[in-house]
């Protein structure tokens, strides 16, 4: 009975899932389609460079521009603006 009832939640929220990437994706071809798909955002890596007495000296690199979609899931191998725009403060580890 209870596995019964797991087996069709996971088949529910598989299915869920399956739908949004689908609706997804047919939002991002109607707005490639009228030129609004793809967003431009400009990001200025942080690179964290440890040191010998364990700290980390950050250094700022050049601006850089990076094409990102407008959906919620990655599309033709740009990330997503909200992806782009939440993880470009954090610094880049060496």
């Amino acid at each position: 009975m209870i596995l019964r009832m797991i087996q069709y939640i996971a088949a529910a929220l598989i299915a869920l899932l399956v739908i949004s990437f689908v609706g997804d994706f047919a939002v991002f071809l109607y707005r490639s389609h009228a030129g609004s798909a793809f967003d431009t955002r400009i990001v200025r890596p942080t690179y964290a460079v440890p040191q010998k007495n364990g700290r980390a000296e950050f250094d700022f690199g050049d601006p850089v521009t990076i094409t990102c979609v407008r959906a919620l899931y990655p599309h033709n191998g740009d990330s997503p603006c909200w992806y782009v725009d939440r993880n470009s403060a954090k610094p880049v580890l060496f």
